[in-house]
């Protein structure tokens, strides 16, 4: 929630001033999400709050990462988070999807990049619906939850999450280089 007010901490009157002398639509699915987080202009107030708060979740943050190293065997704190992407394989086109794996990176300021895993795909077989899941009580469990199509989604890449620390995209990318080589070795040899 807070993430999505400091998106729109005008309440998206540019964005609906833009969309309306263009004679265009919303798309349902960022409507749904205005709505969904009660996007309205914030008083200097409530952005400083905001601002506040952000800063307190980095500040969090950047010290459980770097505290990491008493958790690891080298002794060095981690080089990146892995993470889910979505809640779901993938979602159809205007599906108004929780964001709130990717938007927690957004509001620490984390560098992260999605990579796919070409050899672990949706199967009809292995994946089908849970039908005796009960969902979270909030505004987007349920629907994701009842969208979940293991036919529509066959075939699809699982796509994982890579986050490292701020300032640090360059050494990121470096970690999804590694990390790829690992998933998906190179098929190829020098003779």
């Amino acid at each position: 929630m807070t993430t999505w007010k400091i998106y729109f901490q005008t309440g998206a009157v540019e964005l609906k001033a833009k969309l309306a002398e263009g004679g265009e639509d919303m798309l349902p699915s960022l409507k749904y999400h205005l709505e969904a987080f009660d996007i309205k202009p914030l008083t200097a107030a409530e952005a400083f709050g905001l601002n506040r708060e952000m800063t307190e979740y980095k500040t969090v943050m950047s010290h459980w990462w770097s505290t990491s190293s008493s958790r690891t065997h080298s002794g060095r704190p981690f080089d990146a988070i892995i993470a889910p992407v979505h809640p779901s394989a993938s979602y159809p086109h205007d599906f108004a999807s929780w964001w709130g794996y990717t938007t927690i990176w957004n509001i620490l300021d984390y560098p992260s990049l999605t990579i796919p895993i070409w050899n672990f795909k949706i199967s009809t077989e292995t994946d089908p619906k849970y039908l005796d899941y009960k969902p979270m009580d909030n505004k987007f469990d349920k629907a994701t939850h009842e969208m979940y199509d293991p036919e529509l989604f066959a075939n699809q890449p699982v796509c994982l999450q890579l986050v490292g620390r701020p300032f640090k995209d360059e050494e990121i990318v470096a970690v999804a280089e590694v990390f790829n080589d690992v998933l998906h070795p190179p098929t190829w040899t020098l003779s």
